[in-house]
């Protein structure tokens, strides 16, 4: 025992790796047959906890193994099987089948991904990674949609002319490009203002776009104001060192 824990103690990283790994394939399993049982998802991760806890008491999968297999031997084959393709018969939602074409063309293609990688790869685990990141970088695509630029101009006393930009939406590496596109670059009027009341700036991505659009107004010889910024996004733009001056 000794040795094991010595070993353990010098190369700590592997057991800590492994126990991630098992945590976040364990986490949407339990919940997953949560749902096809009938019950609250908080149901499904107090038993899997308690499962892991008593695994790790008693010996892992390896004894529960070693401890049942007289048991399990006396099951014929085609008994598990049949089991098997009961399980997944009636676990399978058969009418999303029929309604593939009226759903969202995201969600089809995540189903798609993760069914070719489980059957390429003949893993589950990696089939429901790929479905997961394929899903998360949709969805982050949608977000980035989700963002408006609106402006008004009007009069200044010294003659010139103000325009207001109304930014409304989430600003990261995704939304970059929809966030530039609401600026119009190449009228300069005498004063700029970016009003942020309704946005949140998330990464360096956004920060470098909205600093870019503030030299560019700022070369053309506009006075450029930012208002709006909240305490999270202010931190950001100024460790960042963004160049515009927040109101």
């Amino acid at each position: 025992m000794l040795p094991s824990l010595k070993e353990w103690w010098d190369q700590p990283h592997r057991d800590l790796l492994s126990g991630l790994v098992v945590a976040f394939a364990l986490i949407p399993e339990a919940i997953a047959f949560s749902g096809i049982a009938g019950v609250d998802p908080q149901v499904g991760l107090f038993g899997a906890f308690c499962l892991a806890v008593t695994a790790s008491i008693v010996g892992g999968r390896i004894a529960m193994i070693l401890l049942a297999k007289d048991w399990v031997q006396q099951i014929p084959m085609a008994t598990l099987v049949g089991v098997m393709l009961m399980v997944a018969a009636s676990t399978a939602n058969w009418s999303s089948l029929r309604e593939i074409r009226r759903a969202p063309k995201s969600d089809t293609s995540v189903m798609v991904l993760t069914l070719l990688i489980t059957l390429i790869t003949h893993n589950l685990a990696i089939g429901v990674l790929s479905g997961v990141a394929l899903a998360a970088i949709l969805f982050s695509r949608k977000v980035a949609k989700v963002i408006a630029v609106t402006h008004h101009d009007s009069p200044l006393p010294s003659g010139g002319r103000e325009r207001r930009y109304a930014v409304v939406g989430q600003l990261f590496f995704v939304s970059v490009t929809y966030f530039k596109a609401g600026f119009d670059l190449h009228d300069h009027p005498e004063r700029v203002v970016i009003d942020l009341h309704e946005a949140h700036l998330w990464d360096q991505s956004c920060v470098a776009a909205l600093d870019q659009v503030i030299r560019r107004y700022r070369s053309a010889g506009s006075v450029v104001d930012v208002c709006g910024l909240n305490p999270a996004s202010a931190d950001l733009f100024e460790r960042i060192g963004a160049s515009a001056a927040a109101a």
